[in-house]
C-alpha cells in the first residue's frame, strides 16, 4: 500500500482522524463536535464549470458546530515530499470550500486545512503553522470561513528531531501511527506494533487495531519486504479475551522477533 494509500486508509476511520484533530488543534473540540464528525467527497464538482470536478485535498471530513455559526471543513494533504506550492493550493481550497454547497445553516464553513508531513527532510514550504508548541495559531485559522494561504503542518520529521514525538498521548490514536512511522529497523517496528496494538486492545478497538496492522505491514514491505514477519491479523483476532491475547501474543511474538533477527544477522 503506497503512502497515499494508508494515509487515506487510516484517517478514513472516524477515531482515528478525530484523534488527529487532537493533536493539531485540541483546544477546536469545545467548538466543534469531533464524535460527529462526517467524511466529505474529496472530488468537488464546481457549479461554474459544469461536471468538471477539482480535488479537495486528499481527505475531506465535516464537523458541526456545538453552537450557532458556521460548521467545521477539515481538509487534510499527505506528503512524504516537501510540496513548494501548499500555500496555492489551500488558497484554492479555500475558495472552493466558499463555494461547496451545505444544506445546514449558520453561515459559511470555517476551514481548517492540514498537512501530514512523514518525509525525511526539513519541510521548508512557505505558509505553514508548525506543531508543536503553542497550539493557539491552529485556533487562528479556522476564526474566519477562509483563512488565506497558511496551513497546520504537522511533521514527523520535525517531532522526531525535537524530540516532541515522545511526549504524544500514549492513548492517542493518530500518535500511534507516528511511532509506528519513526521505527527504522523491522524489529523494532515489531516491537513497536506489539507496545501499540497492547494499548488499544478491547471490543471498541478493532478498526483501531486494522489501522495499526495495515500501516505496519505497509512499512514492513517498504523496509525490504519482511512483511511475512508481521502476525497474521484473522490469527490475533481470534483470540478471546485480553488476557489470552496478552499471553498467546507474547509467545507469538518473541518467535517472528527471532525470525527477523535471524534473517538480518544472515544478511
Amino acid at each position: 500500500m503506497d503512502n497515499d494509500g494508508i494515509h487515506k486508509f487510516a484517517y478514513g476511520h472516524r477515531e482515528v482522524f478525530v484523534d488527529m484533530l487532537r493533536l493539531v488543534a485540541p483546544t477546536l473540540e469545545a467548538e466543534f463536535d469531533f464524535a460527529r464528525a462526517e467524511a466529505q467527497p474529496a472530488a468537488y464538482v464546481r457549479p461554474a464549470l459544469g461536471r468538471h470536478k477539482q480535488r479537495f485535498g486528499d481527505i475531506a471530513w465535516h464537523a458541526p458546530a456545538r453552537r450557532g455559526g458556521g460548521d467545521l471543513v477539515v481538509v487534510v494533504e499527505f506528503q512524504s515530499t516537501v510540496q513548494w506550492d501548499m500555500g496555492r493550493r489551500m488558497r484554492e481550497y479555500g475558495r472552493m470550500a466558499r463555494e461547496r454547497p451545505s444544506e445546514r445553516a449558520g453561515g459559511p464553513p470555517a476551514l481548517l486545512p492540514v498537512v501530514l508531513y512523514n518525509g525525511s527532510q526539513r519541510w521548508t514550504a512557505p505558509g505553514a503553522v508548525a506543531l508543536p508548541g503553542s497550539w493557539s495559531p491552529a485556533t487562528q485559522l479556522v476564526l474566519a470561513p477562509f483563512q488565506g494561504w497558511h496551513y497546520v503542518l504537522q511533521s514527523l520529521e520535525q517531532l522526531r528531531s525535537s524530540g516532541d514525538l515522545a511526549r504524544l498521548p500514549l492513548d492517542n490514536r493518530a500518535a500511534a501511527t507516528l511511532r509506528l512511522q519513526a521505527e527504522r529497523m523491522p524489529a523494532d517496528l515489531l516491537g513497536r506494533f506489539r507496545l501499540e496494538w497492547a494499548r488499544f486492545a478491547g471490543d471498541g478497538n478493532a478498526a483501531t487495531r486494522r489501522v495499526l496492522h495495515a500501516w505496519t505491514g505497509a512499512l514492513l514491505t517498504h523496509m525490504g519486504g519482511a512483511d511475512s514477519a508481521l502476525p497474521v491479523l484473522a490469527g490475533l483476532e481470534g483470540l478471546k479475551g485480553d488476557t489470552d491475547m496478552a499471553t498467546v501474543s507474547e509467545a507469538l511474538f518473541d518467535e517472528w522477533f527471532a525470525d527477523v533477527r535471524a534473517q538480518h544477522v544472515a544478511e
